[in-house]
């Protein structure tokens, strides 16, 4: 299960913006991830990278507001990637589809349309109701 984005590294300093996109799906596992901050990347960096095939850390490339961590194909699979900028973690993850995987399509959820839905059937019944009653 892909992590969730943690986008606050310092006071001062944000993830905008991952490729591939956090939680998503991918036919093909990315040479690296990408993660753009909002200012020019200072200080230590580290990163860790679990695929498939176990946990790597590769050393994470850094230009201006870019850090690049390199991924290795270890096939289908979950991949997570952590990088931790002055002690602070920012994580995300994606799925590598299997081929001819299709990525899942997400249910629309109906419950609050149906609610609403009978609230206004109850309230025409009601009000054509209570009009037959007091109409005599």
């Amino acid at each position: 299960m892909p992590l969730a984005v943690l986008p606050a590294v310092r006071a001062d300093q944000s993830v905008v913006s991952i490729a591939p996109d956090n939680g998503g799906y991918v036919e093909q596992a990315p040479t690296e991830v990408v993660l753009t901050y909002a200012r020019p990347v200072e200080g230590d960096v580290t990163a860790t990278v679990r695929t498939p095939d176990g946990e790597l850390n590769p050393q994470p490339v850094v230009e201006g507001e870019t850090v690049s961590v390199p991924v290795d194909d270890a096939g289908p699979g979950s991949y997570e990637v952590a990088v931790v900028l002055d002690g602070r973690t920012s994580s995300t993850g994606f799925t590598v589809l299997d081929a001819g995987e299709q990525a899942p399509v997400e249910q629309a959820s109906y419950g609050p349309l149906v609610i609403g839905a009978v609230l206004v059937a109850f309230g025409l019944v009601a009000v054509l109701t209570f009009r037959k009653l007091f109409r005599r």
